[in-house]
Order: C-alpha cells, then sequence, then structure tokens
C-alpha cells in the first residue's frame, strides 16, 4: 500500500497515505474515487489498482482527469464509492465552502474524505513564522501562506458540521506533526534558495516521507483529515497509532543527506568554477590578441591616412597653380592680340 511516488513531498504523502488507509478501511474493496484537486494522482501509488478520476479547475490532462469546478461537479449523484479532497478546502473562500462540501457528499455513495490545516492558535503561529522565513529567504512571501491568510483557515467543528446529510457520520484524523511540518518547511524554504538543489530536495523528502509517522500521544498536528462514512454502510476506522517524540536516528539521517547534497553541489560549483576560470582565460587571451590586432590595424590606418593626406596637399597645390594660371587668362590676351576675338564678316 505505503508506495511512495517520486516528487511527493512529506506533507503530501502523509495525507496519501493516511487517506489509503482509511478508504481501505471505510470504502470497501476496489472503491472508485474522485479526487478533487488532484493534479498528480499520487492516490493510485498507495493504493494501486483503485479507480481515481481527478478533477481540478486547472487542466492538467491524462485520461482520468476531468476539469471542473468542485463546488458544481460534472458527477451523477452517488456516481462514486467515495470522493476526497486533500488540501483544498483553505484554498476556497468562506462562502464556497458550504456548497464544497454538499457537492463532495452528493457524488459519494460511502464516505468522504478533507483533509486542510484548521483555524488554530498553533497551526496560525507556524504558519506565519514559516512564511516570515519564507520573506527572509526571498524577499517575497509565500503565496500559498498568504492565501491561507486572506482566505481564512477553515474552522473543524463549523465544518464537521456544515457537512449536509444526518445520515453521515465522522471522526478527525491527525496528519502531520507540527513541529515537524515547521522544520520541513524551513529546510525546504532554504534549499530552495540554492542553484540546482532539487535534487537533494527531493532526495531529503523521500526519506522524510517514509519515516515521518502520524502525530501520537499529545503532538500537534499540522493538518487534520475528516472522514465521513454514510450511515451504517462502513465503519469509521481507527487512527493510525503514532510516535511522539524526537527521532534522533531519522535526524542524523537527514542531515547526512543534507550533507551528501552540499558536497555535491560544492563539487560541481568547483568544477563550474574551474570551467568558468578556463573560459576566462581563453576569452582574456582572444580579447588581447584581438586589441593587438586592433592597435595593428590603427597603426596601418594611420600610416595610410598620412599618405593619403600628403596626396592631398599635393593635389591641392596643383589645383592652387592651375586656378592662378586660369586667373591670368593668357589665351584670352593673345586672341585679343591678334583680333580672334572680332565677329567675322559674311
Amino acid at each position: 500500500m505505503d508506495v511512495p511516488k517520486r516528487g511527493m513531498t512529506f506533507d503530501q504523502a502523509a495525507r496519501y497515505r493516511l487517506a489509503a488507509r482509511l478508504l481501505a478501511a471505510a470504502a470497501g474493496p476496489e472503491p472508485r474515487v474522485l479526487d478533487v484537486g488532484s493534479r498528480e494522482g499520487f492516490l493510485r501509488e498507495f493504493l494501486p489498482g483503485t479507480r481515481v478520476c481527478r478533477l481540478d479547475r486547472d487542466g492538467f490532462g491524462g485520461p482520468d482527469f476531468v476539469r471542473g469546478d468542485g463546488c458544481r461537479l460534472p458527477f451523477r449523484d452517488r456516481a462514486f464509492t467515495a470522493a476526497i479532497a486533500l488540501d483544498v478546502l483553505e484554498h476556497l473562500p468562506a462562502e464556497r465552502r458550504g456548497p464544497f462540501l454538499t457537492e463532495l457528499a452528493r457524488v459519494a455513495d460511502r464516505a468522504v474524505l478533507l483533509s486542510a490545516p484548521f483555524a488554530g492558535g498553533e497551526v496560525e503561529k507556524a504558519e506565519a513564522l514559516a512564511n516570515e522565513f519564507y520573506l527572509l529567504l526571498n524577499g517575497e512571501e509565500n503565496p500559498f501562506l498568504v492565501e491561507h491568510l486572506s482566505l481564512g483557515l477553515p474552522d473543524l467543528e463549523e465544518t464537521r458540521r456544515a457537512f449536509p446529510g444526518s445520515e453521515w457520520r465522522s471522526a478527525v484524523y491527525p496528519t502531520v506533526p507540527l513541529d515537524a511540518w515547521l522544520a520541513m518547511m524551513g529546510i525546504n524554504f532554504f534549499l530552495a534558495t540554492l542553484p540546482n538543489s532539487w535534487g537533494m530536495i527531493s532526495a531529503l523528502n523521500e526519506l522524510c516521507r517514509d519515516r515521518f509517522p502520524p502525530p501520537g500521544g499529545e503532538t500537534a498536528s499540522y493538518g487534520r483529515l475528516i472522514c465521513w462514512v454514510r450511515g451504517g454502510e462502513g465503519e469509521l476506522p481507527a487512527a493510525p497509532q503514532g510516535a511522539s517524540g524526537f527521532d534522533a536516528a531519522l535526524f542524523r539521517e537527514a542531515l547526512a543527506v543534507i550533507e551528501r547534497g552540499i558536497e555535491a553541489y560544492s563539487r560541481d560549483y568547483r568544477e563550474l568554477e574551474e570551467r568558468h576560470r578556463a573560459d576566462l582565460e581563453k576569452f582574456q587571451a582572444l580579447l588581447e590578441s584581438a586589441q593587438a590586432e586592433l592597435a595593428s590595424a590603427r597603426e596601418e590606418h594611420r600610416r595610410e591616412v598620412k599618405m593619403l593626406t600628403g596626396l592631398l596637399d599635393e593635389r591641392a597645390a596643383d589645383i592652387r597653380v592651375l586656378k592662378e594660371a586660369l586667373a591670368a587668362r593668357p589665351l584670352e590676351k593673345l586672341r585679343r592680340r591678334l583680333g580672334l576675338d572680332r565677329p567675322r564678316q559674311e
């Protein structure tokens, strides 16, 4: 069941892993699932063979994808065994959240799963800290966290009460430990500022998504997943047992991943620096050669200009002599003396 897909972040994997476990218990074998707000289709990685229909407002393509509005789903009543929407609700304005829940309930036959970061002092403080760190690194705020702030995080109990129909029973499950979420978001934000760091980010998230347990004991959670089951058609599964406390082994492995990534980055940077230095030396030699050729051409040009100036001076002197000769008009004086300038007698 827990087959990770490359490209998933640690928190996406935690949400989909939990959703897959709950679906397996609440929706029965071989469910037909509508995944609203899904771009990548991660659910199938945790429930291979499950028939999944992805829906989003933006077009992402694929044979299992439908473009549509979650508040006006283009499907008949109870068309799917289950409908899920993971971290979508918080990106909707408050007035659209009720219609969104109504549509999920309408198209689902047995179960509805919905996850989100819900309003609460600790979650909102963690988001504020993450956004502040992002601003410090990038000079601008994180667009997703800003959207959470502008729209307001949904209220957990209000969301449960707003779900239509008395036949639905619900339970709430934690997703990602809040302290782990904040630490990983900060690490991802920082690593993203380094050039060519996506390989390191991917490796770190792959490690953590395989190792992060759901919160246990009194550990605070960043998000909650609500599972609704219709009437007596399914049982609400028990919450996965998570471990609370600090995982020193995971921390050491994460540090090792980052260290290897930084070493690779440093090695690549040194190689790139050597190539740039060699290129700079080559370009410097080309520049010096071009400057020498330009200086030689200038000297040759100077000599040609000097020669042409001399020729022009000689021609100017000749022209002055001719002008003086013409001004004297010796032929006209001779013609008058010989009478050649008189009119002819017919």
